[in-house]
């Protein structure tokens, strides 16, 4: 058994499990993650890798290195679907072809074959949305016998923009520092928003 005078909870769209009250305030959302490798050519002909990300209602973006130590090395990574209410983990050659369809309309010249599309590999995950799309981060405090309650969740398709930014403020809060947010940012991302007028 384990004790603590702090708890944060950052486990997606499970959170409602745990917190019942929380449920009604988020909804889980599928979503297909592509990638190929190597990099697919472009309709015929060899592209340069992208030295940033490109996003514009989804995203591109080239590994050369891989990540975790080399996994998808040499891969680009687009995508992806966004289903609310879909709990599904199979992937779906229609939202492959969406995810294609994103390259294209974020970058023209980016657009890939219909081979690279059929072969491209996907990965499936679960998100928890919050009901107005912004996370739920900070103390939660809507029972006043538990103190030292937190909340990381609701963060939809902009984990990887988010996530690392809303961690380190929830960091700063629970230790005390500054607040590394603007004070009406951390005020409207606040759990509290959705139980107060």
């Amino acid at each position: 058994m384990f004790t603590s005078e702090q708890v944060v909870l950052a486990n997606a769209e499970n959170v409602g499990e745990l917190l019942p009250e929380i449920a009604p305030f988020l909804t889980v959302c599928r979503g297909q993650m592509s990638w190929h490798m190597p990099m697919p050519t472009t309709l015929g002909s060899t592209q340069p890798m992208l030295r940033v990300p490109l996003m514009r209602e989804g995203y591109v973006l080239d590994l050369p290195h891989g990540v975790n130590g080399g996994v998808y090395a040499g891969a680009r990574v687009f995508g992806a679907s966004f289903k609310p209410g879909d709990l599904g983990l199979d992937i779906r050659e229609s939202e492959q072809g969406e995810n294609a369809e994103r390259v294209a309309a974020i970058a023209p010249d980016l657009a890939m074959s219909s081979v690279a599309i059929h072969e491209s590999s996907a990965r499936v995950a679960l998100r928890a949305v919050s009901r107005d799309r912004l996370p739920m981060v900070g103390a939660l405090t809507v029972d006043p016998r538990v103190e030292g309650l937190w909340l990381n969740v609701g963060h939809g398709a902009r984990g990887l923009t988010w996530g690392a930014l809303l961690g380190e403020a929830l960091a700063a809060e629970l230790c005390g520092e500054p607040n590394v947010l603007p004070l009406s940012l951390g005020k409207a991302l606040s759990p509290m928003r959705f139980f107060t007028g």
